[in-house]
């Protein structure tokens, strides 16, 4: 009973970590894109509710970072196409 009470919570443990790098990484990498493209304040909105995301998820599961993040990750997936269009176009 302890046995699989330790292997549950080391468990979850390591999926909030992963959660946690994973939301890391996605943050740097939308911020350096954001800093090198036009569209930087959309990408910087998506680094930011990532960011939060990532810390209510992993450290306390609150709602509302997954659904700053989901907002956050509409508009930074439609500014990327955007401005992935306005790319091609010049």
């Amino acid at each position: 009973m302890v046995a699989g009470l330790d292997l549950f919570y080391l468990f979850v443990e390591n999926v909030f970590g992963s959660i946690l790098l994973a939301g890391l990484g996605f943050t740097i990498f939308f911020l350096v894109i954001g800093m090198m493209s036009r569209m930087s304040t959309t990408f910087l909105i998506m680094a930011i509710g990532l960011f939060v995301m990532t810390f209510t998820i992993g450290y306390i599961g609150a709602v509302a970072g997954i659904i700053f993040g989901a907002v956050a990750l509409y508009y930074g997936i439609s500014g990327f196409i955007g401005w992935i269009l306005s790319m091609r176009g010049t």
